[in-house]
């Protein structure tokens, strides 16, 4: 986004949305990796507030879409078929079309011994698809978000000097808690992998 001089105030907003995007990023890892029903659900409201309101700016005309964008048009165009189709596996289809898509999901449908509905999803489990697409659709707009908000050298720094200062803190407060012996992740008792460094995540793995 390049920001025109006359407007202040849009300036000062789109800045704004850059810090608290730097922010998010600091947050994610610390609430158990965002990894609990909560805390991705605070991740996704945040996520879209920021979507909406750099959208607004957008559409009265206050800031003005970069190259970026049309650099990045393939990544995009793949990234957005691949939420549409999370999209798709939770909207009712006609029970044909899920038969022709998806033949094993029609098919367990129509053994659960239910009565067979004109409207199914191709999903089998709908709430961890919804859940899915809700954290796919997230990522996307991460990804778009980082398009329009890192728009400078300066932006690009300093948002390199965040995720390291974040990689840093992880390695200082896991290597600490295993030394130290108290075993918390994210202020509360560890409950598996004792003596091994997982910092404020569920596992080392995550870490």
């Amino acid at each position: 986004m390049r920001i025109s001089h006359k407007h202040t105030e849009a300036h000062r907003l789109e800045r704004f949305l850059f810090y608290s995007f730097l922010a998010l990023l600091i947050w994610l890892p610390l609430p158990l990796g965002s990894n609990r029903p909560w805390a991705w659900s605070l991740m996704e409201g945040w996520i879209y507030l920021l979507s909406i309101a750099c959208l607004l700016l957008f559409a009265f005309n206050r800031v003005q879409v970069g190259t970026q964008f049309k650099q990045a048009r393939i990544p995009i165009i793949i990234f957005a078929v691949f939420t549409f189709w999370s999209l798709l596996q939770i909207v009712p289809l006609p029970a044909g079309l899920v038969e022709i898509i998806s033949p094993e999901a029609y098919k367990l449908f129509t053994n659960s011994g239910l009565p067979v509905m004109r409207y199914l999803p191709l999903a089998i489990d709908s709430n961890a698809s919804y859940i899915s697409f809700f954290k796919t659709l997230s990522y996307f707009l991460v990804f778009l978000l980082t398009l329009a908000l890192v728009n400078s050298k300066q932006r690009l720094i300093l948002l390199a000097y965040t995720l390291v200062a974040c990689g840093v803190f992880q390695a200082v407060y896991g290597s600490l808690m295993t030394l130290s012996g108290l075993e918390k992740s994210f202020f509360i008792d560890k409950i598996s992998f004792y003596g091994v460094a997982t910092g404020t995540f569920v596992n080392r793995n995550h870490l």
